[in-house]
């Protein structure tokens, strides 16, 4: 879905406004307290030239801080992260919540958790949904995150009736997941 997107640049390639202009009638938005100088702040000019949408996807898809040092997200829509993140309890949880705020209130999962244990080869995510209870048992591979959670994902999005799926494009051992 993402491939058009990584081509080399031209000579004529659009700037970043044009870009963003695309990426928003595609459906991938910056949030509403984040400005145009804060992705330029994040990314360095170079980047853009070499690479335009690729390079805007991926810092749309990362967080930065503000001036009173919260961490906000450049879009809901898409989500640039490391694979090789899953180490202990709580990293399914942090994934899950992303997840549930780039479904954009269609998954209202409460008690979530998670168990992850690497060197026994155990991981878990267990929440409620719509007063069902769900136990995922996840593949333990070191600390490589169990891309099987997106296809659970767009399972439960199907049963709830949802028009959106999660998508997922391989860029090196990082990934951008977006939600169409």
């Amino acid at each position: 879905m993402f491939d058009k997107f990584f081509k080399k640049k031209k000579e004529n390639d659009i700037d970043l406004k044009k870009q963003l202009e695309v990426l928003v009638k595609l459906g991938i938005s910056l949030n509403p307290e984040v400005t145009v100088h804060n992705l330029l702040k994040e990314m360095k000019f170079g980047k853009f030239v070499s690479n335009d949408y690729l390079s805007l996807l991926i810092v749309m898809g990362c967080e930065f801080q503000n001036f009173d040092n919260i961490c906000i997200n450049f879009s809901n829509n898409i989500w640039y992260l490391d694979t090789e993140c899953i180490e202990d309890n709580g990293d399914y949880i942090r994934v899950v919540e992303r997840l549930i705020v780039m479904a954009n209130g269609e998954l209202k999962i409460n008690n979530l958790n998670d168990y992850i244990d690497i060197e026994n080869k155990e991981a878990k995510v267990y929440f409620e949904l719509n007063e069902k209870l769900y136990n995922w048992e996840l593949v333990v591979d070191d600390d490589w995150l169990d891309m099987n959670i997106f296809s659970k994902f767009n399972d439960l999005l199907s049963e709830l009736n949802s028009d959106k799926k999660f998508y997922v494009s391989a860029i090196d051992q990082s990934i951008l997941v977006g939600i169409f």
